[in-house]
Parts: C-alpha cells; sequence; structure tokens
C-alpha cells in the first residue's frame, strides 16, 4: 500500500488545493487502519513539508499524520523536529488547518517531554485570539497538558482509533455517475414494447389516383391546342355540354380568322375528306386539284401563320 501513498500525495503536491476534501480524507482512512503504513506514511508527510511553498491540503494530511503516527518515527525523525516543521507553516495556515495542527501540537506534547514547554507556549498565545474556536481549543489544550489527572489526559490524547471498512467517496460518486448514465439508455425490451404499441396503418396505393368529386381539367395550354389546330387538317371536336343560353366558345380557326380579317365559311359535314394537308400544300405550289375559296382561304391563312412562327416574321408581310 506504500505506493498508494506515494501517488496520492504526489497528486496533493502537484494539484495542492484543487484536490477535493474526499482525497486527503481517504488517504488518513487508509493509514489509519492499516498499521504497517504508519511509519512509512509519517516519514514521506515530513518530507513534503520541507519546500518553501507546500499547499493547504498537504500540511493537513502532514499535521494529522504526524500527530497520530510522529511517534513510531521519533527514532530516526525526533518530534521537536516534527513539532518545528509544522510551527512554521502555522502562521499563514487557515483556520481548519490551524485547528488540525493545535490538536497535534497537544498530541506531539503529551508523548514528548521535551517539547512541552514549546507546545504550552504556543497555546498561552491563542487563548487571547479573536476567533472563538481557535481559542476554546487553545484553552482546553492548555488544560490538559497542566493537568495532574495524567490517565485522563492520555486518554484524550490516545490514537484515533481504525475507521469502520465502506466504500470510498470516490468509488460512491464514479458508480452513482455510471447508473445515470445507465438511466438514460434506451432499453431493448421497452423499445420493444413501444414498437408493439403502435397502431397498425392500412398500406397505401400509390398506383391508383384518388377519386375526383368535380370535372378533370385539361393541363394542356391554350398554345398547344392552337399549334395543334395549325397541323390538324380536322376540324375541331364540338363540345360535349354547354350551359342554358351560354354562347359558343371561339375555336382556334374563329381565332385566326379575327386576327386576319377573314370570316370562316359554315363547315360542310359532308366535304372533309378533300381538305387534307397534303392537298393544300399542293394547291399552294400551283398544282393538284383546285379548291373552292371558301376551303382554301382558312388553310391559307393556317400555313401563313405556321411559317410566320418559324420564320419569326410578320405573317402581314409575307
Amino acid at each position: 500500500m506504500s505506493w498508494y501513498v506515494d501517488v496520492m500525495l504526489m497528486l496533493i503536491s502537484e494539484a495542492g488545493d484543487f484536490v477535493a476534501p474526499d482525497v486527503w480524507w481517504r488517504v488518513v482512512q487508509v493509514v489509519t487502519n492499516n498499521t504497517d503504513l504508519q511509519p512509512y506514511a509519517a516519514k514521506t508527510v515530513y518530507q513534503a513539508l520541507s519546500p518553501e511553498i507546500v499547499p493547504e491540503t498537504m500540511i493537513r494530511v502532514s499535521a494529522y499524520i504526524l500527530g497520530e503516527f510522529g511517534h513510531k518515527v521519533q527514532g530516526e525523525i525526533p518530534i521537536s523536529q516534527q513539532f518545528q516543521s509544522l510551527d512554521a507553516r502555522f502562521a499563514t495556515a487557515s483556520l481548519t488547518t490551524k485547528h488540525i495542527i493545535l490538536t497535534a501540537f497537544l498530541k506531539m506534547g503529551m508523548r514528548d517531554h521535551s517539547v512541552r514547554p514549546r507546545v504550552e507556549s504556543a497555546l498561552e498565545s491563542l487563548t487571547s485570539t479573536l476567533d472563538a474556536e481557535l481559542q476554546q481549543r487553545a484553552v482546553e489544550y492548555l488544560l490538559l497538558t497542566k493537568s495532574t489527572n495524567r490517565q485522563l489526559a492520555e486518554k484524550v490524547v490516545a490514537a484515533m482509533p481504525p475507521f469502520p471498512e465502506r466504500e470510498s467517496s470516490l468509488v460512491r460518486i464514479i458508480k452513482q455517475r455510471q447508473s445515470s448514465q445507465t438511466d438514460k439508455l434506451p432499453r431493448a425490451g421497452a423499445a420493444a414494447e413501444g414498437e408493439s404499441e403502435k397502431p397498425e396503418v392500412a398500406p397505401v396505393d400509390l398506383a391508383v389516383p384518388p377519386p375526383s368529386s368535380g370535372p378533370v381539367t385539361s393541363s394542356t395550354s391554350r398554345g398547344g391546342d392552337l399549334l395543334g389546330d395549325l397541323m390538324s387538317d380536322s376540324s375541331p371536336a364540338p363540345m360535349q355540354t354547354m350551359a342554358h343560353g351560354a354562347q359558343p366558345v371561339a375555336t382556334g380557326d374563329s381565332l385566326l380568322d379575327g386576327l386576319l380579317g377573314v370570316s370562316a365559311a359554315p363547315a360542310k359535314p359532308a366535304t372533309a375528306a378533300p381538305s387534307s394537308a397534303a392537298l393544300d400544300v399542293m394547291s399552294l405550289l400551283g398544282g393538284g386539284p383546285t379548291l373552292s375559296p371558301a376551303t382554301t382561304a382558312p388553310n391559307i391563312a393556317r400555313y401563313v401563320i405556321f411559317v410566320s412562327i418559324l420564320l419569326n416574321a410578320d405573317p402581314r408581310q409575307l
């Protein structure tokens, strides 16, 4: 377990006051519960106090371990030297650290009579301090050092008993975080149950168009109808339905005739065969059978418009 002490004390010395209190509390617990580790820990923390600047957390760990187990290494490190190393850090320490150092002073003075006068002098100087708790500790500890009941004093400054074995707070925090992350993940069983509870939806046949409640409007543009009229040799299909009293809609031929000033002759139902596109072209070139003016004029007008569209010219200039 010596490696644990080395690693944790190195962490405290490097990280300083950024180390959480749980870390050095765990170090104290491990050292207190392992008797073989106590002398090694006492020598290690004494060496950790040698640098000029020591973190506050390291001073607390050193004061506790030296006060509890410093007497086990007094053959190598006299208690007077241990007292001197802690006394040099007392003036600049925080109130919490001073409380721990005073407890270490009391135990050192009760175990080594050579340092008792120095301990009593340090306690007397604090009997008039402004901090109430620090003052109370100094007065009580001073009375114990001067008490004639040595048995009572020895019981008060006896070594701390081993801590009850319990789970490390750091390990507990890690387990709590792991459990919270596990709870956030979705369970496979819950996902299967959620899928089974989804309502069934009937498939939609995309190939079948939806029924329409009104008449279907043709998507062909008017320009396409005019071009079809120009290229077609058949007359436009008659209207299937017409509202009562409404006027008939003008077709492509009547629109072109109106633009060119040519009046359209009434269509003859029985004479649709000789008015084909081939005959009209031959008639324009001077050949083929002669057609009546009523039949030829609208056809000429249609082809003039068609040629003008292809040549991008004014049909009246052709």
